[in-house]
């Protein structure tokens, strides 16, 4: 997985290209417990494109073990706030996502 996230690409939730994004659904799966004072990490990488979305998979886990916390995906689907529609994937997130 790719430890990149939305900041670190130079995008926020309501300005991806331009576009805003909306999660669609969400799925969270819990692997371990963690504890106060542990620091995570997070590592995101985003797949399964569709024409107006994607999923970004996501796993956490405690920096100094690797013990994996947990695991999921959020669907997001991109938006148009202007038009207030749904709108198709940016190619240029597409391709700084993949690299």
């Amino acid at each position: 997985m790719v430890a990149d996230n939305f900041k670190t690409l130079g995008y926020s939730e309501l300005n991806v290209e331009g576009l805003g994004i909306i999660v669609a659904d969400l799925a969270a799966q819990y692997k371990s417990e963690a504890f106060r004072g542990e620091t995570m990490v997070i590592e995101m990488v985003a797949g399964d494109f569709n024409n107006y979305g994607c999923d970004l998979l996501w796993r956490l886990s405690e920096r100094v073990s690797g013990r994996e916390v947990g695991r999921g995906k959020h669907g997001i689907v991109f938006f148009d706030y202007g038009l207030r529609k749904a709108a198709p994937v940016p190619a240029a997130f597409i391709a700084r996502a993949s690299a």
